[in-house]
């Protein structure tokens, strides 16, 4: 491996987290549940790192883990998730 290769290997993406006390627009909202639902596998610490990537090079903020683990209890995203999956057909 490279020097390159291992500079590139340990990037990080920056994470612009929220100010306290500003909420966070409704998209950014149900955009961290389509991506909890789907891609981050209900991790709220998944979601977190997956939009931060998606949101790159824009001026919104990303949510805490901890605030999306509240938003995914506060509105049972665990159980709206499943209910879409259950409620989807199976491709294949």
């Amino acid at each position: 491996m490279s020097a390159d290769d291992a500079r590139n290997i340990t990037d990080i993406v920056p994470i612009r987290r929220g100010v306290p006390g500003v909420p966070h627009t409704d998209e950014v909202r149900a955009r961290c549940f389509v991506i909890y639902a789907t891609m981050a596998a209900q991790s709220p610490a998944a979601v977190e790192r997956l939009l931060a990537i998606e949101l790159a090079g824009t001026d919104l903020p990303v949510p805490s883990r901890q605030t999306i683990e509240h938003w995914s209890k506060d509105d049972d995203w665990s159980g709206q998730a499943d209910a879409f999956w259950r409620n989807s057909p199976i491709r294949g």
